[in-house]
């Protein structure tokens, strides 16, 4: 069966492609290491006189992760109570969850490569 943006899809085998991210809720420490690690580094060259705008670039996309994870994966995850149960009209969360997780891969990657820049300008 097509959904209406034209893909087929299984509702059986799709629920069931999602246990592959049961327990990632632990990564929720990683996370918070990040923002506080990006943050603290912020501040620290700030008050050195170092360039900080790369850091601090840094630390806004990942906050920035949060705001996407919060206002659009989240209430995803509980509407699918963590996708064990698929509404009617289910292609419309699927693709925002998905789109959610990409736009913060993608955040990440632009954190990840601001900080390779911070440590790559230094003498």
């Amino acid at each position: 069966m097509r959904d209406q943006w034209g893909s087929f899809c299984d509702r059986a085998a799709y629920l069931i492609s999602q246990r592959a991210y049961d327990g990632w809720s632990l990564f929720a420490i990683v996370i918070v290491g990040a923002l506080v690690s990006t943050l603290a580094l912020s501040i620290w060259f700030n008050r050195s006189g170092e360039p900080y705008w790369l850091v601090a670039t840094a630390f806004l996309c990942i906050a920035a992760t949060q705001v996407i994870f919060w206002l659009l994966t989240f209430p995803t995850n509980k509407a699918t109570h963590n996708w064990t149960v698929l509404p009617e009209g289910w292609g419309t969360p699927r693709y925002q969850w998905e789109y959610s997780h990409a736009a913060s891969a993608i955040l990440n990657f632009v954190a990840l490569f601001v900080l390779l820049l911070s440590v790559l300008g230094k003498d």
